[in-house]
């Protein structure tokens, strides 16, 4: 088992948020524990999931191209025995925790309007209010479960996918791995390099 610490800072505006409306406050809110915000760890994870499949096969991996989990089956591609398969009773090798906010929680809300799928012009009359988080950090921890030790490098390689591009339709993050020793003691010696510069912010005195 190797154990270590994620911490994810929005980058503009960015939602977690469960997706329905709510009567009272913004109509879509940013999930909250004790009315303070937090990242899901099943959303990092998934968005991590997502950011492997885009890139495994450019780096000499396999992926059968499936994030919903009714259709991964029994897969056997890395991307599928790293994340999990419905068909197995250890679902996966990772493990993501909820990642809880640093910086106090301060949230925006903001009006917007829905837009028609297919034109994509505004509706008339249909505005909703969505809570935004700025420039916040959350941090967790990442937990890898009998790892095997090549598809530690395909994670790595997800995590810098991922902060490069977005989270759902709008939210731009960055993530900075700590708390590394025991991942860099089993990690092989070709994915430290990378390893290292997931140590660091990528957008550091950018934002």
């Amino acid at each position: 088992m190797i154990k270590f610490g994620v911490t994810v800072r929005t980058v503009g505006l960015a939602t977690f948020g469960a997706g329905q409306l709510f009567t009272f406050g913004p109509d879509i809110q940013f999930t909250k524990k004790d009315d303070r915000p937090y990242i899901p760890g099943s959303s990092l994870k998934g968005a991590l999931r997502s950011a492997a499949t885009r890139i495994a096969r450019a780096y000499g991996f396999t992926s059968c191209g499936k994030i919903e989990a009714s259709e991964i089956g029994s897969c056997s591609c890395d991307v599928c025995t790293l994340f999990g398969k419905p068909s197995e009773t250890l679902a996966s090798q990772l493990i993501v925790e909820d990642l809880e906010s640093k910086l106090g929680g301060r949230l925006i809300p903001i009006t917007r309007v829905t837009l028609e799928d297919k034109t994509q012009r505004a509706k008339e009359g249909y505005l909703y209010t969505q809570e935004h988080a700025c420039l916040e950090e959350f941090e967790g921890r990442v937990i890898l479960i009998r790892p095997e030790k090549r598809l530690q490098g395909l994670l790595l390689l997800a995590m810098a996918e991922l902060r490069t591009g977005r989270i759902g339709k709008d939210t731009i993050m960055d993530l900075k791995l700590i708390e590394t020793r025991e991942l860099k003691n089993e990690l092989e010696e070709k994915w430290q390099e990378l390893l290292g510069f997931l140590e660091t912010w990528l957008w550091e005195g950018r934002v």
